[in-house]
């Protein structure tokens, strides 16, 4: 329990709970207790596995599967634990490619991976990159599917505020949604804007090539 509590300490007082960078700012882990019991919830009925993924995705895939695949980024491999070569994201792509089910894969943008998936649709947006040192930094981010979203998009849209359409400023919007949701962090809170607005984006897009 101790080694579980401490885990939970370096995971929430490091950046992006990567356990090896920190920023130096208080930590009140009770402001944070609450993430439990939602957790809890949320995987009572999940399974998890400890497997090779592409073993994963053989097993689980059929015509009313969604799998989601959330790789390691190509070219930043050193940032993970795991040994994934080029020859890895080319085998994922290939066993993808031949699902019967809904694919997403996320991914860095970068022209690999766009040539790799250019047989999927492909949705670019940039999202906050809180491990930057630069005020304002983000990082360039694909999401990848097997079938064309742009019709489940508008449901999504609903659930972000209507002033994106309004024209406020990101600081501003982020201060609406500091108030709609402030059991977030300011990194939680920038991650989130930066979703809001690639979806309001790709909403855009959509309705201009119909």
């Amino acid at each position: 329990m101790q080694r579980a509590a401490a885990y939970y300490k370096v995971c929430r007082g490091s950046f992006s709970g990567t356990t090896s960078s920190f920023g130096v700012r208080p930590n009140n882990l009770t402001n944070f207790l609450y993430l439990f019991d939602d957790a809890s919830k949320r995987l009572q009925d999940v399974i998890i596995e400890n497997k090779d993924c592409l073993d994963i995705i053989r097993e689980r895939d059929g015509p009313d599967s969604l799998i989601y695949c959330d790789p390691p980024y190509f070219d930043a491999e050193s940032l993970y634990a795991v040994d994934f070569p080029k020859e890895k994201h080319e085998e994922l792509h290939h066993i993808l490619s031949q699902c019967a089910g809904y694919i997403v894969v996320s991914y860095n943008d970068c022209p690999f991976i766009r040539s790799l998936y250019g047989d999927f649709y492909i949705l670019a947006f940039r999202r906050n990159n809180p491990l930057s040192q630069k005020a304002g930094a983000t990082y360039g981010e694909l999401i990848i599917t097997n079938y064309d979203p742009r019709p489940y998009i508008q449901p999504q849209f609903s659930m972000f505020p209507a002033e994106i359409e309004n024209g406020l400023t990101p600081e501003e919007l982020q201060e609406r949604l500091g108030d709609l949701y402030p059991q977030l962090d300011e990194t939680q809170l920038a991650d989130l804007l930066a979703r809001a607005f690639f979806v309001a984006d790709l909403w855009g897009r959509a309705h201009a090539k119909t």
